[in-house]
């Protein structure tokens, strides 16, 4: 995974059309915050979510067709270590 200018870790890049959704089930082994989001490269635009205890479940929804990289960023005080996050994203 390539890591941001943002220090987020890319997931991986992909075209949605409008009405696709993307719903996370992350978790944390441990309970570290992180972030996990979606940055709209045509538009330059980011949406994004917190997680809650190390467990974040959302699901976007896109109103215009774009390209997209999917993100996950820590939020906690973790420099130079690395998080283990697991989970599910289901893109329809």
């Amino acid at each position: 995974a390539a890591v941001t200018d943002a220090g987020a870790v890319c997931l991986f890049r992909m075209a949605l059309d409008q009405g696709d959704t993307v719903t996370f089930g992350l978790a944390c082994d441990n309970g570290d915050a992180f972030t996990v989001g979606l940055e709209d490269l045509m538009r330059n635009r980011t949406k994004y979510v917190e997680s809650n205890k190390g467990k974040c479940e959302f699901t976007f929804s896109e109103n215009k067709k774009s390209e997209y990289v999917f993100f996950v960023k820590t939020n906690s005080d973790t420099e130079g270590e690395s998080i283990h996050i697991t989970g599910d994203i289901i893109v329809q």
